[in-house]
């Protein structure tokens, strides 16, 4: 007679261990039914694949609150953070294509979610000078490029990138000459490149921005903006007179080199 087989034992099988990324969820209220649908799809996929450990921090200033964010992932040894924000839409590949490319930074593609729905990603000329970038379903070359001005709420940071940035990581600064105070996100950026990180921006990662009456994206923005310009005339005027005076290229350029 033959002898009785026993089950493999669990001790001897092989242990996979996942990639573990930090999730950085920043909001300040609730969310929106699709952005809320939307969330929970990805983080479901992507935890299949990945160590995802996830952080939010409510009720609690987003300066504060981003810092505390990334010393958890640090203190939590993760290998990156991602950071997500309550009126941004994501696809399935996003994380997958930004931890392709490998490099300590790296963002997907948005525009801004108001009036006149640009695209977000700042690049410098030979002059030193800032321009928007857009880029061209198809063109020829690579669809990564280095920027100044990257996309903060789809941004993949590698945790070795923050070692040698000055803390706070995330902070507000106020520009001596024009007396604004300058956005989180621009801060983080000119404090990454000054410890020689560089920035790179993935146009083939396009993400939704949810506006007051529409989902924005770098494929549709053009239209929605001749929509709005068709469909209220007088309020485009008055937002362009406003712009006129607070042009944030303007205020970039004049941020980096006062």
């Amino acid at each position: 007679m033959g002898g009785v087989s026993t089950p493999p034992s669990f001790n001897n099988c092989e242990r996979v261990i996942k990639m573990k990324i930090g999730i950085a969820i920043t909001s300040s209220g609730s969310l929106e039914p699709e952005i809320y649908r939307n969330h929970l799809s990805v983080l479901s996929r992507w935890s299949k694949e990945y160590d995802l450990q996830i952080y939010h921090i409510y009720d609690t200033p987003q300066v504060e609150a981003l810092n505390m964010i990334v010393d958890s992932a640090i203190a939590d040894e993760c290998s990156h953070v991602f950071f997500m924000e309550h009126d941004n839409i994501y696809g399935f590949n996003t994380l997958h294509d930004l931890l392709a490319h490998d490099v300590d930074f790296v963002s997907g593609y948005y525009t801004f979610r108001n009036w006149p729905y640009e695209p977000i990603p700042l690049v410098e000329d030979g002059d030193g000078n800032m321009w928007r970038f857009e880029f061209i379903p198809g063109g020829e070359g690579s669809s990564l490029i280095e920027a100044k001005v990257a996309c903060l709420g789809c941004s993949l940071i590698k945790i070795d990138a923050f070692k040698n940035v000055e803390e706070p990581y995330f902070d507000l600064k106020k520009n001596e000459s024009s007396g604004k105070w300058c956005t989180v996100d621009i801060v983080l950026f000119e404090k990454l490149r000054a410890a020689g990180v560089k920035l790179f921006v993935d146009g083939n990662v396009r993400v939704g921005h949810l506006s007051n009456r529409f989902i924005v994206t770098p494929d549709n923005y053009m239209c929605i903006k001749k929509m709005v310009q068709v469909g209220f005339p007088e309020c485009v005027t008055e937002l362009d007179s406003i712009l006129k005076n607070e042009d944030r290229i303007t205020e970039f350029n004049r941020i980096m080199k006062g």
